[in-house]
């Protein structure tokens, strides 16, 4: 049996010749040796049989758990990210895609409170991660993108007496995305997110007026603030009002309307799910927010 390993044949051959040409001579060393390589042997086939178990055990762990295999494979690897962020006054709620899409969660998701939302897609193409920013609850729809075409000659935010160079694409992430919107509440999270070495740890900046200014791909000047924000398009960018704090004017009565139907399609669906289990995931839902 123990032949069988390459290692013992390696040892038995080396014996027999160092036997066949020395130990006549040498009569002396020929214990020495045949226990040398019966030691040699022993210890490495132990070994052996010690490594092959820890494999063996490694193998059926992996098997039975799918991540983890999965996580093997990855690993190292750029992070694929596919998550949905609720924004609300700079705090960030994490929410799972598949989570946001399924009928029965969403009434329960609405209840998070909100500024706007964010979904994050990486990119193979540029290796980074599309960042799309919504100003309602998300649906399907709004998770089908186009990347905008500009980039911005040079973007910085005015704070006070400071003026901070920013980018809006980076190895890390990008918003140039077609429909973002930059309003107020995203520049200040943007701000705190990203750049918050230039912001004061004793300000509250929940209501302050960001002053957005820009050269654009044809080397002109725009400014944005509170009320004249940033909208991206597919080839070039907009200057829009908003009535108040809380409504866009650009957003276009389809959108409106498109996402009413989702929403009645997403209730009928809703109504047929069980009742009691729904109950239940709706108690959970209520006090995983609490906790946040």
């Amino acid at each position: 049996m123990l032949l069988r390993n390459p290692f013992n044949k390696i040892c038995s051959s080396f014996l027999y010749v160092f036997s066949l040409f020395n130990l006549k001579n040498h009569p002396e060393f020929q214990g020495w040796l045949i226990n040398t390589c019966h030691s040699s042997i022993y210890i490495f086939s132990k070994f052996q049989i010690k490594v092959t178990n820890i494999y063996n055990t490694c193998k059926t762990m992996i098997c039975n758990h799918p991540w983890l295999s999965e996580y093997i494979k990855n690993f190292g690897k750029t992070k694929i990210n596919y998550d949905i962020e609720f924004v609300y006054e700079g705090y960030i709620t994490r929410i799972n895609k598949e989570d946001i899409l399924n009928s029965n969660n969403v009434k329960f998701y609405k209840k998070i409170p909100y500024d706007f939302v964010i979904y994050s897609d990486y990119d193979q193409v540029l290796k980074t991660i599309n960042k799309i920013i919504i100003p309602h609850f998300p649906n399907e729809k709004d998770l089908q993108y186009q990347k905008s075409e500009i980039k911005f000659l040079l973007s910085e935010i005015l704070i006070d007496d400071n003026t901070v160079k920013v980018d809006f694409r980076t190895n890390e992430y990008n918003y140039y995305i077609e429909k973002n919107i930059f309003s107020n509440k995203f520049l200040n999270f943007f701000m705190h997110h990203y750049y918050p070495d230039s912001l004061s740890k004793d300000k509250d900046y929940s209501s302050y007026d960001f002053k957005l200014k820009i050269i654009d791909h044809n080397v002109v000047n725009a400014f944005f603030d509170s009320k004249n924000i940033l909208k991206i398009n597919k080839t070039d960018y907009e200057k829009i009002q908003i009535t108040d704090n809380t409504q866009i004017v650009s957003e276009t009565i389809s959108e409106i309307v498109s996402e009413m139907v989702s929403e009645i399609e997403r209730e009928k669906k809703s109504k047929s799910s069980d009742k009691d289990s729904t109950d239940t995931d709706y108690q959970l839902l209520e006090y995983s927010i609490e906790k946040r």
